[in-house]
């Protein structure tokens, strides 16, 4: 606990100053909103099911946002689509010790994407992750918007719903 309010604190206090979202292409693989570039915070799982993550943490606001890509290919049948993204979402919420509070199955620029928000606790902090994922051509590609309701400056909800249009693959 002490070491989130710590970082809370750090976030607060900071010198960054928000200048406004802005649209950033990831790796060339798809666009999506940020307060600034995005930086590249690792790679996890393997084989079909590993993926790229870059992030954003506007420090003034105290909002967080994330853009994912699967680096590994999985193939599903039209058929299995449906099922994959519920699975894909429920994966989300499972690594943060969450739940999915909202999973909504939609078309986004053509594509099967699923519109998502997951509740979870960081050591005793509640966090709010607004999420989109798109399944196209073998890979999810993902943006979100994480907000920390008692502390986040802006409505991560509103960040996420401004910038759903940007998000669009390449």
């Amino acid at each position: 606990m002490q070491r989130i309010f710590i970082f809370l604190t750090l976030l607060t206090f900071s010198g960054c100053i928000f200048a406004g979202n802005k649209e950033f292409s990831i790796d060339g693989k798809f666009y999506a909103f940020f307060p600034f570039e995005p930086q590249f915070s690792g790679e996890i799982g393997q084989g079909a099911a590993k993926h790229r993550s870059y992030s954003a943490t506007d420090e003034s606001n105290i909002i967080i946002y994330n853009g994912t890509y699967q680096v590994g290919y999985a193939t599903y049948k039209q058929d299995q689509v449906k099922k994959a993204m519920e699975n894909y979402v429920l994966g989300q919420a499972t690594i943060v010790g969450g739940s999915v509070v909202k999973s909504e199955l939609i078309k986004h620029y053509q594509a099967d994407a699923v519109l998502f928000e997951i509740h979870y606790s960081m050591e005793g902090v509640s966090v709010v992750k607004y999420g989109i994922a798109v399944y196209k051509r073998g890979h999810f590609y993902q943006w979100a918007v994480q907000e920390f309701p008692k502390f986040s400056k802006k409505n991560g909800r509103s960040i996420f719903e401004q910038g759903l249009r940007a998000f669009r693959l390449q």
